[in-house]
């Protein structure tokens, strides 16, 4: 007896805007997908740091409307209307 398959929906994609150290994006992302992979793939935005993206290293913390997150912790739907703000970036102690 044949069975039928069944289908997962696949989310929707979604229309975030957001402002990253000045700067605003508006770019189409899937809803469950990381903010930090969001504003560092979707919208090429190099200065969040990426390092464990499990949360535990917190090479990712930014503030986000002002308050400390890890942006590999929340999703690309939480950041539509917020601002963040990077850290500096660090300087080598062998830069030239």
């Amino acid at each position: 007896m044949a069975t039928e398959l069944e289908l997962t929906a696949v989310p929707e994609v979604l229309r975030v805007t957001f402002t990253v150290d000045g700067e605003e994006f508006c770019v189409d992302a899937w809803p469950d997908l990381s903010a930090l992979r969001t504003i560092r793939d979707v919208a090429r935005h190099p200065r969040p740091r990426r390092g464990c993206e499990m949360g535990l290293c917190g090479s990712c913390e930014s503030k986000v409307d002002g308050v400390e997150a890890r942006l590999c912790q929340m999703t690309s739907a939480a950041l539509d209307g917020v601002v963040i703000e990077t850290p500096a970036p660090r300087r080598s102690m062998f830069a030239v």
